[in-house]
């Protein structure tokens, strides 16, 4: 990494509701597409052209580099051994991509509802914000889910957008809840330590 001076792009309308960084570059989940204030006001027509979509900065310059395309509502990313995790609210899924936008994998297709972030731990679990199921949902690297933790701990009351870490130096876990306002931290597991 460079000494460079700290840059940004300004995004003109909208708000980004997920961001991650890796491959030099920075990801954020759009909810509105540039200059469409008007889907704020609740014009049916002006609300199809919600974003639907990952916008890619390049890190060093700011500058938007691509599009990834093809989300119903995403939300909360995690970049991790070159692969971009990004949880779709609206597919009810955990999309898996290259650093390119290419599709790998989803996790989660019947298991989750209202998926709002996500988080890769140290022994490669990834774990993601069921916020509509009220819980933390690990599934194991292949996908599979071996775990709900702290179910009913959350209180989906409709507008939820809580939030999952994982320190990759420790191996801790944060999780926030937005709706009760108030934050959860998990020990590593014990063979991490």
């Amino acid at each position: 990494m460079t000494n460079a001076p700290w840059r940004y792009t300004m995004v003109t309308s909208g708000r980004g509701l997920g961001m991650a960084m890796g491959g030099g570059r920075v990801y954020l989940s759009h909810r509105w597409t540039t200059g469409d204030s008007a889907a704020r006001t609740g014009d049916s027509a002006a609300r199809e052209k919600r974003s639907k979509s990952v916008v890619v900065f390049d890190f060093e310059t700011g500058e938007q580099v691509t599009t990834f395309d093809g989300f119903q509502h995403p939300c909360g990313l995690c970049v991790t051994d070159d692969r971009l995790f990004v949880a779709d609210r609206g597919a009810n899924e955990v999309r898996v991509l290259d650093l390119e936008g290419n599709p790998l994998d989803t996790i989660g297709g019947g298991e989750l509802k209202i998926p709002n972030d996500v988080a890769v731990d140290n022994c490669g679990n990834v774990l993601v914000m069921d916020t509509g199921n009220e819980r933390v949902a690990v599934f194991a690297p292949d996908g599979e889910l071996v775990a709900s933790v702290l179910p009913g701990t959350f209180k989906n009351r409709g507008n939820t957008h809580s939030y999952i870490t994982v320190n990759p130096l420790t191996g801790t876990i944060s999780v926030s809840m937005d709706d009760i306002h108030q934050v959860a931290v998990l020990a590593p597991p014990i063979w991490l330590v």
